[in-house]
């Protein structure tokens, strides 16, 4: 029975730091910064794990007009909470995984809600945002990877921005030298002698 509970807990920590992982790998995307990224568990919060994006709360004011700009921001934050079930469902071999996520898609559908009010449209937009999450996360999986397995390998469970910008570049830098090695021996390889 113990074994089990472990195993149990193994998966739920995994589950949640490819969650927390997605949010966070998003978020360097859209370009919205954050502290940290966490998965140790807030019990006043109910959460699990974490990623407090910086500033957009403390100063979205809905009673103003809502810009071009503040849409395109609407539309990162969304994508951002959606992020977190992609990356989690990537990690259970599915497009989603929504356990635990319920308070992500209520944020995001308040995000576009500011956007579009109408049910149909919402639900499109809603639906828009998703899978744009989902393609990020796919776009950077092995980055979600190296992310998660950081948050699980570190003791204090927690990582920065500038470490979360860090291992998406070194990453990017790994896929692009295994590009250059194939693009090389391709060249070498379709190398023709000149006939006589």
């Amino acid at each position: 029975m113990a074994k089990q509970k472990s195993m149990a807990d193994r998966f739920k920590q995994k589950h949640t730091a490819y969650h927390e992982a997605g949010h966070a790998v998003a978020a360097v995307v859209e370009e919205l910064q954050f502290p940290e990224v966490t998965i140790n568990p807030n019990e006043v919060e109910g959460t699990l794990g974490h990623v407090l994006l910086d500033g957009f709360d403390k100063r979205f004011r809905p009673d103003v007009q809502i810009t071009p700009r503040r849409g395109e921001q609407l539309m990162a934050y969304a994508l951002v909470a959606y992020a977190g079930a992609a990356g989690a469902g990537l990690y259970a071999g599915r497009d989603f995984d929504w356990t635990g996520a319920g308070e992500d898609r209520r944020k995001a559908l308040n995000y576009l809600s500011y956007l579009e009010s109408e049910p149909e449209a919402l639900g499109a937009m809603a639906k828009m945002q998703m899978l744009r999450a989902r393609n990020v996360i796919k776009l950077h999986w092995r980055a979600v990877e190296l992310i998660a397995k950081r948050l699980l390998a570190q003791p204090q469970r927690k990582m920065s921005f500038a470490d979360v910008h860090t291992a998406m570049m070194d990453c990017g830098r790994a896929r692009t030298a295994a590009r250059s090695a194939v693009t090389s021996s391709r060249a070498q390889h379709q190398h023709i002698e000149p006939t006589a």
